[in-house]
């Protein structure tokens, strides 16, 4: 019975919450970005999170230069990828 409780409390959460801007998870020195996400970022399955475009571009082009230079180990997982689309997929909100 309590499952059913806690599973009605969660999806009412999830209703009233439908509407809420979903923030970019980057870190800053002050925290995290206060800027509405505009993607959803998945590293290969060993990490994912929001990026507002700013923090995304950025990110990009660091890993644009890490793939000019034969591409590198995931910081995670430490297997090795030559290319940005081997290494990351994203979604736009």
């Amino acid at each position: 019975m309590s499952d059913n409780i806690t599973g009605a409390a969660t999806f009412n959460q999830i209703i009233e919450a439908w509407d809420n801007e979903v923030q970019c998870s980057w870190p800053t020195k002050a925290g995290t970005c206060k800027r509405q996400a505009s993607w959803v970022i998945n590293l290969h399955g060993c990490d994912s999170g929001t990026a507002c475009t700013q923090h995304y571009r950025a990110w990009l082009q660091v890993q644009a230069a890490r793939d000019l230079d034969g591409g590198g180990p995931c910081p995670i997982c430490k297997r090795m990828y030559r290319t940005l689309d081997s290494y990351h997929t994203a979604v736009r909100l």
